[in-house]
């Protein structure tokens, strides 16, 4: 079966992608143990964990420091200060390896809109759980654009309980 994905397309700025990011890292080990019907299923590998600058670099970076890492980036900076370096580390990858999340390289053209895609575990197939995994996508993408600093989101337990009360925010 092919990888599906669903998508949310938007203008987002620098604080935006931040925000994304460091909530990407933060609930990363709680998406993987999501389930639709009480059963674990395979899902695409972390942004963070499977990421060859962040948790598989050398060393690697642990959740705190690729969250700091995220943090570091401003806009000062022109070498690593735009959105287009926060997408790159976290979403674009060019080593054959399927991000839970990713950037659609057919809207990105960093500038204008953007499509942030959320990778579908493999054999969902049925109308309700298509509809299930389109709102989490966009409800986790929510929370983090309500989340307004990594003090705010590290108050959430970093349980599937927690991921929920974040995405509900």
């Amino acid at each position: 079966m092919r990888d599906t994905s669903f998508g949310v397309e938007g203008s987002f700025t620098l604080q935006d992608w931040k925000q994304i990011a460091q909530a990407v890292i933060y609930f990363e080990p709680q998406v993987q143990q999501s389930t639709t019907d009480g059963q674990p299923f395979y899902i695409a590998q972390g942004n963070w964990r499977a990421n060859p600058r962040l948790g598989k670099a050398t060393p690697p970076l642990n959740q705190a420091q690729s969250i700091q890492l995220v943090e570091d980036i401003s806009a000062a900076n022109r070498q690593t200060g735009n959105s287009k370096s926060i997408r790159d580390l976290m979403f674009t990858n060019s080593l054959g390896n399927y991000y839970i999340w990713k950037i659609d390289p057919l809207v990105d053209g960093y500038s204008g809109n953007t499509r942030l895609l959320f990778t579908v575990p493999r054999g969902i197939i049925t109308g309700s759980e298509i509809v299930y995994w389109s709102e989490f996508a966009l409800a986790f993408i929510q929370g983090a654009l309500a989340c307004p600093s990594t003090e705010r989101l590290r108050q959430f337990p970093q349980t599937v309980a927690g991921l929920r009360d974040f995405m509900s925010r």
